[in-house]
């Protein structure tokens, strides 16, 4: 006869999940957030990808003070980002 060992420990959700739970739920609000400011329907994802758009400009204004160079690359992720949100729906 074979023993079995049973565990009576409960499931534990691990870090990842909860840390996961927490980024979806806070996406969401932000998503909402963009809606209401746009007045229109956005999806996290759209919401992801104006951010993206945001944040690239935000990147191309600081590199202009340094070198254009870099103005240029970042020039070409804010066009890039454009254009996904133009794929994704975006006006």
């Amino acid at each position: 006869m074979k023993k079995q060992t049973i565990s009576i420990e409960p499931m534990r959700p691990s870090f990842f999940d909860g840390m996961r739970s927490l980024v979806e739920s806070k996406l969401v609000v932000y998503s909402q957030f963009l809606s209401s400011v746009l007045e229109q329907e956005i999806s996290v994802k759209n919401a992801l990808r104006i951010t993206n758009a945001i944040l690239s400009f935000s990147v191309m204004l600081i590199a202009a003070s340094f070198s254009v160079v870099l103005t240029i690359i970042c020039l070409v992720w804010l066009c890039t980002a454009l254009l996904s949100c133009k794929k994704g729906g975006l006006k």
